[in-house]
């Protein structure tokens, strides 16, 4: 059976403010980027190439970070209020076992069960079985559960966590937009215009940089393939840890919390919170 409505609603709290977060940290890395990367070109009469290159790239300072650092820590916390909440209905708990309850998250699948065994001890079986095939560790089905682990333990720690900036997408040249336009999404009459089309279609760039900085090549490309609109994606990445370092942080947040909120509503659905 599920949970009274209120209970989900608080339960759900932390999660909810993160991605309340999430959505405010979007604007906010917009409105840093349309005025922090200014893209140049120039050709080379030799080559007959077009170099697309960064005149200027302004650094990221601390504000992306402790603002990254406070979304992961109420990610990280809703999956303990879940944990407090499945342990609190499981009969014959002490407060004891409340005051040592956390939802177990491992670097390896050898130290979340010895972690299981503290975490979660005393909560149902049938609760813990759902945890067990979850995988919550490194290399587990859950691993991403583990990276905001890690994300979380280094805010801690550090306080900072370390971010920088990357270009993976650039616009397609005008022949392959009018290609795809004519052949998959059958339109044959000038819808956009081809400042918007070198938006809407883009394609991931042949190498990834990160960090981005002044001077930084970005495309080179034939002249007779230049998109005269041309115009390249930047996103904020993680610097650390190594697992994620260049992965786009705003992608990766919500795909964080989309996962916790799945969890939450399983385990409602299931009746582990009731």
């Amino acid at each position: 059976m599920p949970a009274p409505l209120k209970d989900i609603i608080a339960l759900n709290a932390k999660l909810e403010w993160a991605e309340e977060h999430i959505q405010a940290f979007q604007l906010f890395w917009s409105d840093f980027r349309e005025k922090s990367y200014r893209v140049e070109s120039k050709n080379d009469s030799k080559s007959g190439q077009r170099v697309y290159f960064l005149a200027d790239a302004w650094d990221l300072d601390e504000r992306f970070s402790v603002r990254i650092g406070d979304i992961v820590h109420n990610l990280r916390s809703a999956l303990d209020h879940l944990a407090y909440r499945a342990m609190s209905v499981s009969p014959g708990i002490t407060a004891k076992n409340l005051q040592s309850v956390y939802f177990p998250i491992a670097e390896t699948a050898a130290e979340y069960q010895s972690l299981k065994g503290r975490r979660v001890k005393g909560m149902r079986q049938d609760t813990v079985k759902a945890i067990d095939l979850i995988e919550p560790y490194r290399g587990g089905a859950g691993e991403i559960l583990w990276q905001l682990h890690d994300l979380d333990i280094i805010d801690k720690h550090k306080l900072l966590i370390a971010v920088g900036s990357t270009s993976r997408q650039q616009s397609m040249p005008p022949s392959e937009i009018a290609r795809l336009k004519r052949e998959f999404l059958g339109i044959r009459q000038q819808i956009y215009t081809p400042a918007q089309e070198a938006i809407l279609f883009q394609t991931a760039r042949a190498s990834i940089q990160f960090p981005l900085k002044r001077g930084d090549i970005l495309a080179i490309i034939p002249e007779r393939e230049v998109n005269e609109h041309m115009h390249f994606t930047f996103e904020v990445a993680f610097g650390e840890p190594i697992a994620l370092r260049g992965e786009p942080v705003i992608a990766k947040l919500f795909e964080m919390s989309g996962r916790i909120r799945d969890i939450i509503r399983n385990f409602d659905n299931a009746g582990y919170l009731e």
